[in-house]
């Protein structure tokens, strides 16, 4: 019965959900920011001697520009700068 109710609730919400969709022909201006995190393998061999390979933390930046063309279109294009440490 309560796997019911939740089916049941989870198709309310779905129905009655919807997106607001901007005007057409306005534009867009979209933040992004981001952490990446990155691990060639366990173990690191430079000539003859092994190291022990470490996570290496980087920033990711930038902004997308999105125009609405139509009701069910729009195109965007956006730049990005990631720095790793």
């Amino acid at each position: 019965m309560k796997n019911l109710m939740i089916a049941v609730a989870m198709l309310f919400a779905t129905v009655s959900a919807s997106a607001q969709t901007p005007e057409t022909g306005s534009l867009m201006v979209r933040p992004m920011a981001g952490v990446s995190i990155s691990n060639f393998g366990t173990k690191v061999t430079v000539g003859s001697s092994t190291q022990e390979a470490v996570n290496k933390w980087g920033f990711t930046g930038g902004a997308e520009l999105g125009y609405q063309a139509l009701s069910w279109l729009q195109p965007s294009v956006g730049l990005l700068y990631s720095r790793g440490h």
